[in-house]
């Protein structure tokens, strides 16, 4: 008999479930078992499962829960007290059909003539097998799931650019004030407190902006700050030409020295609308930006700013989710301070390679 669509499709589930685990976690599965779950699949099932989900709410077919479960225990499970404990997870009266399941998935046996459970010999034998797989409910997983929550998970962005060029390097202070000011949106108008701040502020070096300013915004800060002591990148509602309609210095895929800081800048944001209005990139658009800067290897980069965050992993939102060509450009060039908008939030974090990555909303003057 033919193995049962359940069956297939559980296979299908599997295959997707397998590809989204790092390289050296599916690699601890033989290939053989992997090859026969991508061969044996139903082909034209497609199940989506999201890393950001645990896996026991993702409504996967309980067959396909059992394989994931004995994968976990065959193959990720390294520790032998870790593995007596996952056994005994198992109630004693399903004992011998475990057994059944580590012979059926027993990379050495899956392809040997009437001796493997997954061609079924008679169709008698296929219900009865298949009765005693869907059987397995949610509560007899719960556990194991649990347990191998943390490989099912795809290695970031970061951890193969970490892997790649190592840590940044220790930013050292220059003391030197910068006033950062990002997504106005429109704002600055008589009353409001950002452009109240603005106005007030007179010990600063210098004015750098971080996108997404409209051109009352701009005409606001002019009055303000001297042209002369003022540059800025574009955010993702800007157009391309709008710094140049008032004189202010684009530094977007450019250098600027300031004092003895070099600094970097990539505007824009992930590209998420079908328009070329307004700067936004793909992602690959943004890696060829950050290669180019790249390749000024004589001199050193201090400082990156950007409008966008640095990506580190896909949480599936194209917008705000940022772009890998600063994420990239920061490993590569080992980066200390990074400085950026979009977010609309004062934050601070601490990438993996050690930059200190610093979000501004409003303004905000940040010594460097």
């Amino acid at each position: 008999m033919e193995i049962s669509m359940n069956t297939r499709q559980a296979y299908s589930e599997i295959d997707t479930f397998l590809n989204l685990l790092s390289e050296e976690k599916r690699n601890e599965i033989p290939k053989k078992l992997r090859d026969l779950f991508k061969e044996e699949k139903d082909k034209e099932y497609n199940k989506e499962i999201r890393v950001d989900v645990p896996i026991k709410e993702q409504n996967l077919k309980e067959e396909t829960l059992s394989i994931i479960a004995l994968l976990n225990l065959q193959y990720w499970s390294k520790d032998e007290e870790e593995k007596q404990r996952l056994k005994n997870i198992y109630a004693e009266n399903e004992q011998k059909y475990q057994e059944e399941l580590r012979k059926k998935y027993n990379p050495d046996d899956i392809f040997k003539k009437n001796t493997s459970a997954i061609t079924e010999n008679n169709e008698t034998d296929e219900k009865t097998q298949n009765t005693q797989m869907i059987e397995y409910k949610e509560n007899m997983f719960k556990k194991i799931l649990n347990k191998i929550s943390n490989i099912f998970k795809k290695k970031n962005y970061e951890d193969k650019l970490l892997k790649e060029f190592g840590k940044a390097d220790k930013y050292e202070n220059h003391n030197l004030r910068i006033l950062f000011i990002a997504d106005t949106h429109n704002c600055l108008k008589d009353g409001n407190e950002t452009l109240k701040y603005i106005q007030e502020q007179e010990e600063y070096d210098f004015c750098i902006l971080l996108g997404d300013h409209s051109g009352s915004d701009i005409e606001e800060i002019l009055k303000v700050i001297p042209i002369n002591k003022i540059c800025g990148i574009l955010g993702n509602h800007d157009s391309w030409e709008l710094y140049n309609q008032y004189g202010i210095k684009n530094i977007d895929g450019k250098f600027f020295d300031l004092g003895e800081i070099r600094i970097a800048g990539i505007g824009g944001s992930c590209k998420y609308k079908n328009s070329e209005e307004y700067v936004q990139y793909t992602q690959e658009q943004s890696i060829a930006i950050a290669d180019t800067l790249s390749k000024d290897i004589y001199n050193k980069t201090h400082i990156l700013i950007s409008h966008d965050k640095a990506f580190t992993e896909d949480n599936h939102n194209v917008a705000h989710d940022g772009l890998k060509g600063i994420t990239k450009y920061i490993y590569e060039n080992h980066i200390g301070l990074h400085i950026h908008g979009h977010i609309h939030e004062n934050s601070e974090q601490i990438l993996k390679n050690g930059t200190r990555s610093i979000c501004v909303y409003m303004a905000k003057i940040i010594e460097v």
